[in-house]
């Protein structure tokens, strides 16, 4: 009970930096492209209109590479892999994970949140 709880407030917490980011996201964009720019454009100001589609061109990209590194699934270690090498059976340097119950690869770690091994364990970073 104490694991699904703290693994509940870790979800909580990764949360926190996303919602900030694109609270930033959004702020950077009502300012930039709403407040400043629009009313110019309506204007007739040519400048302004160059100004919003380069700007929108720029943004867009930001908008698709933020959501897919944060929405994009880790992925896991292939069940497979060394599937023949049982704990007893380990070369020096090898890891073992109890979770899973297979062998680890180097870089990889056993992930409460995702609940498998995942490597390089930087997944959860919403920076």
């Amino acid at each position: 009970m104490i694991l699904n709880h703290s693994i509940f407030v870790c979800r909580i917490i990764y949360v926190i930096p996303v919602c900030m980011v694109v609270l930033l996201i959004a702020t950077i964009y009502n300012g930039y492209a709403l407040k400043f720019n629009l009313p110019r454009a309506r204007n007739g100001d040519g400048a302004a209109i160059g100004e919003l589609l380069l700007f929108h061109a720029l943004f867009v990209p930001l908008v698709v590479s933020y959501l897919r590194c944060v929405l994009t699934d880790p992925g896991a270690v292939p069940p497979d892999w060394a599937a023949t090498i049982g704990p007893d059976d380990l070369e020096p340097g090898q890891r073992w994970c109890d979770q899973c119950d297979c062998v680890k690869p180097a870089r990889a770690h056993h992930c409460s949140l995702c609940r498998r091994c995942v490597t390089k364990m930087d997944h959860h970073c919403p920076w």
